[in-house]
């Protein structure tokens, strides 16, 4: 599927992945191949959140990310369903979906309090929610976000600070801009 978006061909990636996920749910085919379908869903949604927007490809786009975070709550762990409502955010703040984009990154924030995840996967949820009311029109309440996921980054292990400290400053830019 995600060969066909790179063509430009959504409409055969969209049948892949209508394949794929009669494979993943048939009769017998076990957990192993619901988190594969999940881990694909999201790897789709993924490669289309990083790709030239048009109708087509974001409606597959949220179809990707809706159809991991369905399967990941079947098949996975909170951390998996908390990855897949930050990824569910992320998509429709891209298409300037702020209110459903805020309710995924609420929700996402919600399941690391109640799992007590640690700063890395918090700081992502803000992330999340920064960016989501960013896309609703509320960059006032963008910035505090944005405060709180500076207050988290000093709690990050420094071999793994430098993917948070980027995702903070682009963040940052884009309340800038």
């Amino acid at each position: 599927a995600n060969g066909f978006v790179a063509r430009g061909d959504g409409v055969r990636a969209r049948h892949l992945l209508e394949r794929a996920a009669a494979i993943g749910r048939a009769p017998g085919a076990g957990a192993d191949a619901l988190k594969a379908l999940a881990a694909g869903y999201n790897n789709l949604a993924s490669h289309l959140l990083d790709a030239p927007r048009d109708a087509e490809r974001d409606a597959l786009m949220m179809q990707a990310a809706k159809g991991s975070r369905d399967t990941w709550r079947e098949a996975g762990t909170w951390l998996n369903v908390e990855r897949a409502e930050y990824q569910l955010a992320l998509c429709a703040a891209a298409i300037g979906d702020g209110e459903k984009a805020v309710g995924h990154a609420r929700e996402c924030l919600a399941i690391c309090e109640a799992n007590d995840a640690d700063a890395f996967e918090r700081f992502f949820a803000r992330e999340a929610l920064g960016r989501s009311l960013l896309a609703a029109g509320d960059p006032a309440a963008a910035r505090g976000e944005l405060a709180a996921m500076c207050a988290l980054l000093g709690s990050i292990d420094e071999n793994t600070r430098a993917y948070p400290q980027s995702s903070l400053d682009k963040l940052d830019r884009d309340l800038a801009a």
